[in-house]
């Protein structure tokens, strides 16, 4: 198979999920892959529901997921977090490489992709009239 130049390109999306219910989610998956990603970032995705997107994910070709609440939990009270989807091989980085208030609020990985190592860094802000100073700071 022939691949054109503009085939040769890393395709990235990133999307505030807004703890997107699974029915909302299953729309936004569809309107993500009318992009063709390879690697999704996702920020303020239900800690509860996020067994459920994964395994969208999968059916959708991104085998590879990771959701900030496996890696850390410093607030208990906020059920969202951040995610990656890549159809790629990725590593989890330590949390630590931010520091942040609500660390949850943060993803880090490596990515294995064929255009070599790509680092990614996605987070959510939280809302600075709910939080005063602490969006400055994130």
């Amino acid at each position: 198979m022939t691949h054109s130049k503009s085939d040769e390109q890393l395709r990235l999306v990133t999307w505030n999920v807004e703890r997107a219910s699974v029915s909302r989610f299953i729309e936004q998956l569809s309107a993500l892959q009318n992009r063709t990603p390879d690697i999704v970032a996702l920020q303020e995705v239900g800690v509860k529901a996020s067994r459920r997107p994964r395994q969208l994910l999968r059916q959708q070709g991104f085998e590879y997921t990771a959701h900030s609440h496996d890696f850390r939990f410093d607030d208990s009270g906020n059920s969202s977090g951040c995610a990656f989807a890549s159809r790629w091989p990725f590593r989890v980085l330590p949390p630590e490489i931010f520091d942040m208030p609500y660390a949850h609020q943060a993803l880090s990985a490596e990515f294995f992709t064929p255009f070599g190592r790509v680092e990614g860094h996605t987070v959510h802000v939280l809302p600075g009239s709910q939080y005063g100073e602490t969006k400055p700071e994130m």
